[in-house]
């Protein structure tokens, strides 16, 4: 399924529908401590930067997190929390195709990552999986932010948080791995 301007969009709908769906819902076991919460990404890569095998990647994340921290730092205390899915990428989006190859997403699987945490970072998952590769990747996350926000209006907070929250993800991954 080739990943087009429409399913980024979709994307962008199903997360955002998803995001408003979950506003209200609390549990407790959504209360927790996990290595995917983007709440505790500075802390995690910080702590396990140095099981980056390879030192050139290891200095870019490290140079990477410098950077996020300084972005996240004055305005991670006003973004909004809530229950978030926190997995959308092609591995776990069930799409259905029509007869000319259009696809829309009908479900996701695997919620076992899903917490109470930002609600940018719904839509700075989705980004950071779904970049990976593309000749134009900040055309695919204005595609999937733009989508997302006419469904679950973002503040301006939270838009000025998703470049950094969608490369702390990218670290997160990369750092997780070499763990």
């Amino acid at each position: 399924l080739p990943h087009n301007t429409n399913l980024m969009e979709e994307i962008g709908r199903f997360i955002g529908s998803v995001s408003k769906t979950l506003k209200r819902f609390s549990h407790p076991a959504m209360h927790r401590n996990m290595f995917w919460d983007l709440k505790h990404g500075l802390e995690l890569v910080q702590t396990y930067l140095v099981e980056i095998a390879n030192p050139e990647k290891e200095d870019k994340v490290g140079i990477l997190i410098e950077l996020i921290e300084k972005t996240l730092a004055p305005i991670k205390d006003n973004l909004r929390e809530q229950v978030i899915y926190n997995d959308a990428n092609d591995h776990n989006l069930l799409v259905q195709c029509d007869h000319s190859g259009i696809g829309k997403i009908i479900g996701a699987i695997d919620v076992g990552d899903s917490l109470y945490s930002w609600l940018a970072a719904e839509p700075a998952v989705a980004c950071a999986y779904a970049m990976l590769n593309k000749k134009n990747p900040l055309k695919t996350a204005r595609n999937i932010i733009g989508a997302y926000h006419k469904i679950y209006p973002l503040s301006e907070k939270e838009i000025s948080a998703l470049f950094s929250l969608t490369a702390l993800r990218v670290c997160m991954s990369v750092t997780i791995s070499a763990y």
